[in-house]
């Protein structure tokens, strides 16, 4: 499972005040590919989603009953406000993700721009409200029509899909194994010259590239219709003595990267000789 940093969006549970999750307005939304939340997302990451089974109060009998979503928000037990009825408490996860040893502090979400919300729990706290965080992470309850407070969206991701969070605080999801998450390239004139050096070095700081990356290739001839690239080696010499401009020496150089998160390549450098 993984559960959105931000509130996503502020809007109603449902069209009336009745507070029952399964069928309602923004359980429909959340799940919805084409108009709703999972519409945000591409054909590969959609196909990454799973259905999981989650665990749903009545809001007249207090009866539970278990639905298969993809995406959904959690429940008044998985923020860990009491209670083993709706499923785990992940409250332990929100304390260690914000530092915190304080309840209320781990729960309390925020929007895209940094302010404090309310978010919706799926769970009924009376036959015509749902439960929400209250902006300052204590439990309250409001009516289903509201639309002040926001959803905070979870998804179920398949087992198998691939994750990264080797080198930052972000994890990145792989949803295609054949395809790098992230990419970097570049193709760069660097500089004219009155004649073809002998030799040159390029010199090339990075970050987060994954093994054997960044690959790097320079020309002398970058003017030309179709520019002679040759591999080189980070801080290596090569020979280039050998190599022809038709149009004026002009050196370009060709970087291409992957990267697990996020590839950065810093400016290149060519030292000639």
């Amino acid at each position: 499972m993984l559960l959105r940093c931000n509130a996503s969006t502020q809007r109603r549970m449902h069209s009336s005040n009745v507070a029952h999750y399964d069928g309602c307005e923004a359980d429909l939304w959340l799940e919805n590919e084409s108009t709703g939340f999972l519409s945000r997302f591409n054909a590969a990451t959609r196909n990454a989603l799973s259905s999981t089974s989650i665990k749903v109060k009545d809001e007249n009998t207090g009866d539970i009953t278990e639905i298969a979503r993809k995406c959904f928000i959690l429940s008044y037990t998985e923020y860990g406000y009491g209670g083993s009825t709706e499923g785990p408490s992940y409250l332990d996860v929100f304390k260690a993700w914000k530092g915190t040893t304080d309840g209320n502090t781990a729960r309390i979400a925020t929007n895209e721009s940094g302010t404090t919300v309310s978010a919706w729990l799926r769970s009924p706290g009376s036959a015509s409200q749902f439960r929400i965080c209250y902006y300052n992470g204590n439990a309250n309850d409001y009516s289903a029509t509201s639309a002040n407070n926001w959803l905070r969206p979870a998804l179920s991701f398949n087992p198998s899909t691939l994750v990264s969070d080797s080198t930052e605080e972000t994890v990145y999801l792989l949803p295609d194994p054949d395809k790098p998450y992230r990419e970097a390239g570049i193709t760069k004139y660097m500089g004219s010259l009155e004649e073809v050096p002998s030799c040159l070095k390029v010199m090339l700081p990075y970050e987060d590239c994954l093994e054997g990356y960044p690959e790097v290739d320079i020309c002398v001839n970058y003017n030309d219709s179709e520019p002679e690239w040759v591999r080189v080696t980070i801080g290596e010499t090569v020979d280039t003595s050998e190599l022809t401009a038709e149009n004026g020496v002009a050196l370009g150089i060709r970087i291409y990267a992957r990267s697990e998160g996020r590839a950065i390549i810093h400016e290149p450098i060519i030292v000639t000789g």
